[in-house]
């Protein structure tokens, strides 16, 4: 099987990006998430969604993601075992980003961070196409890997993806 990119005429649509490649329709969207310090605190137990699911029949990819903080005067301590921010599939399904550093979440002071995206491939052969790490119907959420101890600045997450409509494509398989 060979890896495939995808390219074709881009059209505005509402401020959204349109990708029309055969039955395939890329859509691309920004989505900002302001989580307040008392879901901070639980991420490891009780993440915070910030991708809806895409509906049957669509797919998304994670094209890149911040995290921002507005420092409002105690940083945040982890209970110990290094709670990392990660953006992982709704439910705790797959995960989608490199984690970030503790030291950095730790930070007393503002701080904008940038969440390495995993890489996604596709390969096809003549009756079907598989997708790697990219969910069908499935929303993306934020946790840490575990819960924070004390702290009080809220987070702001922007995730910026693409959702594919993949109807017309055979044997599309999450």
């Amino acid at each position: 099987m060979a890896n495939v990119t995808y390219g074709g005429p881009v059209r505005s649509k509402g401020g959204f990006a349109d990708m029309i490649l055969g039955n395939l329709v890329l859509t691309n969207f920004v989505r900002h998430t302001k989580i307040p310090t008392a879901e901070v605190l639980t991420l490891g137990t009780t993440p915070v969604e910030v991708i809806p699911a895409v509906g049957a029949g669509n797919f998304f990819k994670l094209d890149r993601a911040i995290l921002y903080q507005d420092y409002a005067g105690t940083a945040y301590v982890d209970g110990g075992t290094d709670e990392k921010p990660v953006i992982q599939l709704g439910g705790g399904g797959a995960v989608l980003t490199e984690t970030i550093d503790n030291t950095l979440v730790d930070t007393a002071a503002d701080f904008l961070l940038y969440f390495s995206v995993l890489p996604v491939t596709a390969a096809v052969d003549s009756t079907s196409v598989v997708w790697t790490q990219l969910p069908a119907n499935e929303s993306a959420e934020i946790t840490t890997t575990g819960d924070l101890i004390t702290g009080n600045s809220d987070w702001d997450v922007i995730c910026w993806y693409s959702v594919y409509n993949a109807t017309g494509l055979q044997g599309l398989t999450a």
